[in-house]
């Protein structure tokens, strides 16, 4: 039977609902609906690509990506969204080529400036990773995944005090953002600061039990294992 434009539209409208609040199995099949009325809708093509790279289903990604892309080659946020699933996925190159196309048709995107500041950490070029990472807060100040990434970068290049303030201003913005904590411990460790750092990584821990580099990390800054040797050496 045929349907309306506005059957689809409604279709659309609930795979997004779905996808938005995670029930990402209710979303796929609102989406393949639309594509059995109109197989070449772009906007249904391109959640579908979200849905697959968020169930790690790559092949389908980056296939629904494509599809989506030759559709509408001047989608920025198609773009975008594809390199942050190719940088998932550690294609590296491809991923900042398909950012810096993204952002020459909307250079406004903190998501894709994020992206590429991280594709460029994955290379170990830090100040590019830094200048992305700071457009990025250019463009939306209160961005606490951009904030975690740019203290990484700065911890790596010894400039844990920045790095600080860099988590602790995503902390603000996010509460229960587990990285970050564990992220703010090794740069406070850094700094000899280990009460501190041992907060950090508990706070991590608690707000993800099974985190094992903050449990690592709270290992290393364990009262216990810090305390020197009770009693005399035996001679």
């Amino acid at each position: 039977m045929p349907v309306s434009q506005s059957q689809i539209s409604n279709l659309l409208q609930e795979a997004m609902r779905f996808q938005q609040q995670g029930k990402l199995q209710d979303a796929e099949t609102c989406c393949l609906k639309v594509c059995s009325f109109i197989p070449n809708q772009p906007d249904t093509l391109h959640l579908l690509a979200i849905i697959y790279a968020q169930t790690k289903q790559y092949p389908l990604a980056n296939d629904y990506f494509a599809r989506a892309i030759a559709t509408n080659p001047q989608r920025a946020d198609f773009l975008g969204n594809y390199a942050n699933a190719l940088w998932e996925q550690g294609c590296i190159d491809d991923a900042v080529e398909y950012c810096h196309k993204s952002l020459a048709l909307n250079p406004s995107q903190a998501d894709v400036h994020n992206t590429l500041g991280n594709a460029y950490l994955a290379q170990n070029r830090l100040e590019a990773a830094i200048t992305y990472f700071r457009s990025a807060l250019h463009y939306r100040p209160n961005y606490p995944h951009a904030l975690n990434n740019l203290g990484n970068v700065l911890q790596r290049i010894n400039q844990a005090e920045e790095a600080v303030i860099c988590y602790t201003k995503a902390l603000k913005l996010q509460e229960n953002y587990p990285e970050a904590y564990n992220n703010l411990g090794q740069a406070l460790k850094t700094l000899g600061r280990i009460e501190e750092a041992r907060n950090c990584f508990l706070k991590a821990i608690a707000l993800r039990p099974h985190f094992r580099q903050a449990i690592a990390n709270h290992l290393e800054v364990d009262t216990i294992w810090l305390a020197p040797l009770e009693g005399k050496d035996r001679k």
